[in-house]
């Protein structure tokens, strides 16, 4: 599943992080808050960059929080929410699932797009789809299997690369810098009012 994922060293904020911390004061709503910042950047970002057809990639992106017991610790990614709806809209049924090497009957839209694929080329030999029916043993009983196959023309089929438009990593690369100056002021900001005891 695409996804990408953006991490954070400052040394000065995460030293003001450890002293609140000794003195007894929660620093970890900062952490919450300049990680939320900077995972909206990141996701409006990369939302402006993703190929518009139906809007249904686009609404599908969103941010997801990992979690974790360990203290000063969270992690966010932006990433493709699934689901029955989502998943209905951006699974692509595949027309001869297996010709040019993969297994799944269905293409995942996001990834398709993101990395890019093997299609047909133009002028390829057409493929003749059959259905195999075949009875097989259970402890239950007798059942039949049904598989798809296809016949043999004897022609390689043809096949070339449509590039992907890596949307997702081009938009959080070139978020990755304001999404940390976002993350660097919330937190000062949070930590500073900590401080003073507000």
């Amino acid at each position: 599943m695409s996804s990408f994922r953006i991490d954070f060293d400052y040394k000065e904020v995460m030293g003001m992080y450890m002293i609140l911390d000794r003195l007894g004061k929660s620093p970890q709503k900062a952490l919450n808050k300049g990680t939320s910042k900077a995972a909206q950047v990141v996701k409006r970002t990369i939302k402006a960059g993703t190929p518009h057809v139906s809007g249904m990639l686009r609404k599908s992106i969103a941010t997801k929080t990992e979690r974790s017991s360990k203290k000063g610790k969270k992690v966010r990614e932006i990433t493709i929410k699934g689901g029955a709806d989502a998943n209905a809209s951006l699974q692509k049924p595949i027309k001869h699932p297996g010709v040019l090497g993969g297994k799944s009957p269905y293409a995942y839209y996001p990834n398709s797009v993101e990395f890019g694929f093997l299609a047909r080329a133009p002028g390829g030999s057409t493929i003749y789809v059959k259905f195999l029916s075949e009875d097989y043993e259970t402890r239950k009983g007798t059942r039949t299997r049904h598989r798809i196959y296809y016949e043999d023309t004897g022609m390689r089929v043809p096949s070339q690369k449509v590039e992907g438009q890596h949307y997702m990593r081009e938009g959080g690369e070139s978020a990755s810098e304001p999404a940390k100056k976002a993350m660097i002021e919330t937190m000062t900001k949070e930590m500073d009012k900590i401080w003073k005891g507000g």
